[in-house]
């Protein structure tokens, strides 16, 4: 019976004959920041530079594939197997580390944009143009990526604000945030639409995300775990949760990492002793019907956008939405990139309310690309407060167990009457609720219950600081007693409110 063959021992020759070949086409093993070792190669098609996560058992069938496209056909699968090992051990003992990118990148005061299959936009401060070979910079495309098409110069981003229906207020917001999915190392807003049920908002983000990143901008499932939500950022540039029912303090606090740019380790399996770490910064949305956002904090890293349900007849199919928008992607992507060199020319927005901002690098980056383009900063941080402030009164009667509707009510007037009293005289105001009440119309005292009028005072606490005034409530034998004191530094003329219903429109006016 006939011995099996065994396999042929390589020499050293032909290892180093592998390994020159591998170097003479730029494909290695490297390792990011976060120790992830990638297989780095090339398009076949292009030559670009293509970087993709390395598995042991499927890299050296690549790597053989690729030596053969770029004409070393003498070199064996065995010979590329054991030199693409050897520098595997290289790059996991070795000091050197490769920065890493997913979509968007950042290096040296260039901002690249990759569209796929080894291609890339690079955007200075003189102008922008597109890589059809791009050796510059190592840009991991996982399989949730999707190509992007060249982008049209002379673009204009507000076709895209046509196609989605949007009003002024909503389109500069969505605006604002698209700017900062072009920048990688900067804050994130975090894309929030919230409101009532077939309201468009999963479709609204999902567009808004794909002129950027078109099929990773597919929304989510939230894991309830923080692994799992670093794992997803990790393979995606826009990320995406959709039809959230509710925030968990965890979950919100892994967002706001990941928004601002944050790390999450573990122990590795089967190693006890060794631990796996990676950072991410991302570009977040999300939707859910109603209102979530009772965390100020969250808050004010969010982009807030209302969305009421359509009127019969009034709503759009998906599909031909899509359609449009993917006809459009080069035109508004080509408008984005002329923002974004307005933004690099920029040295600086001239707006101080962007630096006072809960996301201050956000805020600036995107008034720096609106004032280079000539448009005015104040309308996206105008509409920006005012969004927010909507927000909070949303999730104050969501608390009180009110309306999340329109304003409605005594609820538009409390808070005005709220301010007039604590700037009326120097120590301020301190009554009871009943006091509190007579200051509205008589024909709506009838409707207020002084428990639920507590509560949304309480809610909004930290609005009513932003107007320097400190509202605090206390309980004694007799009842609650509230006191509505001013923090501004010197007396305030306002007069006190009389009691009736002159004051409100008074209250509303100061």
């Amino acid at each position: 019976m006939p011995r099996p063959s065994q396999p042929k021992s390589l020499s050293k020759r032909e290892i180093e004959k592998a390994r020159e070949a591998l170097a003479a086409c730029h494909v290695a093993v490297i390792r990011d920041g976060n120790g992830i070792p990638y297989l780095r190669g090339f398009h076949p098609g292009g030559g670009g530079r293509v970087v993709t996560e390395y598995d042991p058992a499927a890299a050296p069938a690549r790597a053989h594939f690729l030596l053969r496209k770029a004409g070393h056909k003498n070199v064996t699968p065995a010979a590329c197997r054991a030199a693409l090992d050897d520098t595997a051990e290289e790059a996991q003992w070795g000091d050197d580390r490769a920065e890493v990118s997913v979509r968007v990148a950042e290096r040296d005061g260039r901002l690249y944009l990759n569209l796929g299959r080894g291609r890339a936009v690079r955007v200075t401060a003189g102008g922008w143009e597109v890589l059809p070979a791009n050796r510059e910079v190592d840009f991991h495309s996982p399989d949730s990526a999707a190509p992007l098409p060249d982008p049209v110069r002379g673009g204009d981003p507000d076709e895209l604000r046509d196609i989605l229906g949007l009003d002024a207020r909503d389109w500069v917001l969505a605006l604002g945030w698209m700017l900062g999915c072009l920048k990688e190392h900067v804050e994130h807003y975090w894309l929030v639409a919230e409101g009532e049920s077939d309201g468009g908002k999963s479709t609204l983000c999902e567009l808004l995300a794909s002129v950027v990143d078109p099929k990773g901008s597919e929304g989510l499932k939230l894991s309830p775990t923080p692994r799992g939500v670093f794992v997803a950022a990790r393979l995606r540039w826009v990320l995406g949760f959709d039809d959230l029912n509710r925030l968990p303090p965890d979950a919100a606090d892994t967002l706001k990492m990941i928004a601002t740019g944050g790390s999450f380790s573990g122990p590795m399996h089967y190693k006890n002793a060794q631990e796996y770490s990676y950072r991410v910064n991302r570009p977040l949305y999300a939707t859910w019907t109603g209102c979530i956002l009772t965390d100020d904090a969250l808050l004010r890293r969010a982009i807030p956008l209302w969305r009421p349900a359509f009127a019969p007849g009034r709503k759009r199919a998906k599909s031909a939405l899509e359609a449009r928008v993917r006809a459009a992607r080069p035109r508004v992507l080509g408008g984005l990139l002329d923002l974004a060199l307005c933004g690099l020319r920029t040295p600086e927005s001239g707006e101080p309310r962007a630096l006072d901002d809960g996301m201050p690098e956000a805020a600036e980056w995107a008034c720096r690309c609106l004032r280079g383009a000539g448009r005015d900063p104040a309308e996206f941080l105008d509409a920006l407060d005012r969004a927010r402030d909507r927000a909070r009164d949303r999730a104050a009667r969501r608390a009180v167990g009110g309306s999340t509707g329109l304003l409605d009510g005594w609820r538009p007037r409390a808070l005005p009457i709220a301010m007039c009293l604590a700037h009326s005289s120097p120590g301020g105001w301190t009554g009871r609720p009943g006091d509190f009440v007579a200051y509205f119309p008589e024909d709506l005292r009838a409707g207020i219950d002084n428990g639920t009028l507590g509560k949304y005072l309480a809610a909004h606490a930290e609005y009513l600081r932003e107007f320097m005034v400190e509202f605090e409530s206390a309980h004694s034998k007799e009842g609650a007693v509230w006191a509505l004191r001013s923090l501004r530094p010197v007396d305030c003329s306002t007069p006190a409110p009389a009691a009736g219903g002159g004051t409100p429109e008074a209250a509303t006016a100061a």
